[in-house]
């Protein structure tokens, strides 16, 4: 498990101008900082939900890694390594997703003055220390294992590693969930337990089939 803890100061713009959508069940994402004319009275993220999407990028690009050993090992039965690879891109994109959604934040809090954002600002921080733990992380010995295994013993390795990776994730998403208000995290969060759950489901019948 990994532990993270950080200080963040955030201040409130508008609803961003610009949307796009990821994943299957409508996931908005900002594109860009909202301009610096169009201030709203709430929707600023919490140092605790900071934490969360900064977390969450570090737990995807373990998965994105897993997925590229994967595809290096030789013989790995097609519809294992087609998964890994559907969930690596899947994972790619929602890690830069996320990476623009906090520097559009960090692109407001600058635009608007930091912590000096002057008298009179429509501008709201919510800043305070956060501390959660990662949970499903995989340590050097799974990473080891699965890029010594090959073909269905590294299929076996990888689906195993992943749903543990995975369950690890709604697990921290569900510890948070009632804590939420900012619309894109929270957005974010039932995107990554329902899609999460879903593949959870197919690698564990794909390692059935497997024996």
């Amino acid at each position: 498990m990994k532990k993270y803890a950080i200080v963040a100061a955030l201040f409130v713009l508008a609803t961003v101008g610009s949307w796009i959508v990821i994943g299957t069940v409508g996931v908005t994402v900002p594109a860009s900082a909202p301009p610096p004319a169009r201030a709203a009275q709430s929707g600023a993220p919490t140092a605790e939900e900071v934490m969360f999407v900064t977390m969450m990028i570090d737990h995807h690009q373990q998965a994105v890694r897993m997925g590229e050993i994967l595809a290096s090992a030789p013989d790995v039965p097609h519809r294992v390594g087609n998964l890994a690879e559907k969930m690596q891109v899947a994972q790619a994109g929602e890690i830069g997703d996320s990476q623009k959604w906090l520097a559009a934040w960090a692109a407001a809090a600058e635009t608007t003055g930091g912590a000096h954002g002057g008298h009179g600002s429509s501008a709201t921080a919510n800043s305070g220390p956060a501390t959660m733990t990662m949970k499903g992380m995989i340590g050097p010995e799974g990473f080891a294992e699965l890029e010594a295994a090959t073909g269905v013993e590294a299929a076996k390795v990888f689906l195993r590693l992943m749903v543990e990776h995975h369950e690890g994730a709604i697990e921290t998403a569900g510890e948070i969930t009632g804590s939420l208000s900012n619309p894109w995290v929270v957005s974010f969060a039932q995107h990554l337990v329902t899609e999460q759950s879903i593949e959870i489901a197919s690698m564990r019948r794909m390692a059935e089939s497997l024996g």
